[in-house]
């Protein structure tokens, strides 16, 4: 990447990070270019060469974090089975950590409730679709399950992220999979 692209990245990088601090602080309506600008320390016309208005800056800022979020998704290895949601958890953990700013801003949206079913759903049907290899255990139960651990994460990591839970998404994780195995278990040997 040439010098020149580097910075045009990196002033785009500064413009979307400080629309995002934004986005906490007040209504969505109520942020203005000027004072995107003034936040992320840049010139009116940097702002200019990049976008059109503030509604081109707010689109560019939620497809940004849906693309890097589908990528942390893509990148995961196909799971033969749903015996194994590790894979799928730790991905999406990997992205909360490396996203954990953009994800404590969404949280204070009306959008995060969107965004959680979005990834609750991206869990249960990743595992769903190999949801007959599961032994004796009944379809019904098997979805059972999932949704289960998926609405387990969903409210585990909106906890992480306001700060209510006094440990790591390492445990979280740990945590709900050995409760999924447990489950996956009993609903085998019925």
């Amino acid at each position: 990447m040439s010098k020149g692209n580097r910075c045009v990245e990196r002033s785009r990088e500064m413009l979307r990070k400080a629309y995002a601090e934004l986005f906490i602080e007040r209504d969505e309506e109520k942020i203005t270019v000027a004072a995107v600008i003034e936040r992320a320390g840049l010139c009116r016309n940097t702002f200019y060469a990049h976008y059109d208005d503030i509604l081109s800056l707010a689109k560019d800022v939620k497809e940004d974090f849906e693309k890097r979020f589908d990528g942390y998704i893509h990148q995961m290895p196909e799971r033969t089975d749903m015996t194994d949601p590790l894979p799928l958890l730790e991905g999406i953990s990997q992205f909360m950590m490396d996203s954990k700013e953009q994800c404590k801003l969404l949280l204070q949206s009306p959008k995060y409730a969107t965004f959680m079913e979005k990834t609750k759903q991206v869990l249960v049907n990743s595992l769903c679709e190999h949801v007959e290899k599961v032994g004796n255990q009944s379809k019904t139960e098997a979805l059972m399950l999932l949704y289960m651990l998926a609405g387990s994460m969903g409210e585990l990591y909106t906890r992480y992220l306001e700060g209510k839970l006094d440990c790591t998404l390492q445990q979280i994780i740990d945590k709900m999979v050995a409760i999924y195995y447990e489950q996956l278990d009993r609903c085998q040997q019925a």
